[in-house]
């Protein structure tokens, strides 16, 4: 796994970065609840450790859902370019425009 906040010589897309994180926040999830799991003399210890892995769940929906919608902005971006490339080949007119 690389790490998002490292710059390598070779620049990472959006969605790399995006990916990378999720899977930090999954393992970061994991790890904390078999470490809580594992503690039976420090309910409190216990407690913080899951309130960090649900923490770890919510930051991996909210990543998990900035890519869908980067997914789909590209998707529709790319049905324009696609429409726009057919009207052009065709010499045709977009309606509308």
């Amino acid at each position: 796994m690389k790490n998002p906040f490292h710059q390598d010589s070779k620049k990472e897309t959006i969605e790399e970065i995006l990916e990378n994180s999720v899977q930090m926040e999954e393992d970061l999830m994991r790890t904390y609840l078999i470490t809580a799991e594992r503690i039976h003399g420090d309910p409190e210890l216990k407690d913080r450790l899951e309130n960090f892995a649900e923490g770890n769940a919510k930051r991996t929906k909210q990543l998990i859902d900035e890519l869908q919608k980067k997914k789909i902005k590209t998707t529709r971006e790319n049905g324009w370019f696609s429409l726009r490339l057919k009207a052009f080949v065709t010499d045709q007119t977009l309606k509308g425009y």
